[in-house]
């Protein structure tokens, strides 16, 4: 397995936002007897409002959420829809995809209560800062969740931002000290995948892109190598399903 040095993704964010033309860091410039709740970031030429969370565990080793995945694979190998009731990197992309969706519910609390922070941290900013007409962006960084595959993080977002919260228009699923199994590709992966939730979308996959590039710009130039990107196809999104985070 690669070793990188770690990078610490808020302080990262943090200074590329600094050195992004109008964009600002909140806590660089609001007041220090502004309100807690805050957003991290304002990008005044694109009107937008970023939020950075960084999901360093979810809480996978509890007793109680052990427990509960002991029974729900009990329940499905009892039934017959299973062959074996250990969950690991090989056996997570032979199991039917419901259980897959079942497990991922079981670990998403976590994730679901930092994106409704997020939300009102958005939607608290604009109003704190007369930004009304700001569009709301999320970026997502997984940093420590490994119960979870890449894929099943992201329908969770999404279902939840689509169906409660009303703030955020789009998001960024990131890794950067978490590596990732994908089958087909023959190194481990990093991910950065913008996601619109709004159509037509409220922030340009221009301004995304250049996020994205000062962003590896940044990694590459901490770890001394040179990352790539690669669009996701059609024909990627089986792989992608199964695939499977590599352990810290």
């Amino acid at each position: 397995m690669l070793q990188f040095p770690h990078i610490d993704v808020e302080e990262t964010f943090n200074q590329l936002v600094r050195d992004y033309g109008t964009a600002k860091v909140l806590t660089d410039v609001l007041p220090k007897n502004s309100p807690p709740i805050n957003a991290d970031y304002v990008f005044h030429s694109e009107r937008i409002i970023a939020e950075l969370k960084c999901l360093a565990s979810d809480n996978s080793d509890s007793i109680r959420r052990q427990e509960k995945l002991n029974a729900l694979l009990d329940t499905y190998f009892n039934e017959g829809k299973i062959k074996t009731k250990i969950l690991d990197e090989s056996t997570w992309k032979e199991f039917p995809l419901y259980l897959q969706r079942d497990i991922a519910n079981l670990f998403s609390p976590s994730i679901r209560a930092r994106i409704k922070e997020a939300n009102i941290q958005i939607r608290e900013t604009k109003a704190h800062c007369g930004l009304d007409h700001y569009s709301g962006l999320l970026i997502l960084a997984n940093d420590g969740l490994v119960t979870m595959p890449p894929a099943a993080f992201i329908e969770v977002a999404i279902r939840y931002i689509t169906s409660n919260l009303h703030h955020i228009d789009c998001f960024v699923y990131l890794t950067v000290n978490l590596f990732t199994q994908v089958e087909g590709v023959p190194m481990p992966v990093l991910f950065w995948m913008p996601m619109s939730l709004q159509k037509p979308p409220k922030i340009s996959d221009a301004f995304l892109l250049s996020l994205f590039n000062n962003w590896r710009s940044r990694v590459d130039k901490k770890w001394g190598v040179n990352t790539f990107g690669r669009e996701m196809t059609d024909d990627d999104m089986e792989a992608f399903w199964k695939a499977r985070h590599y352990p810290k």
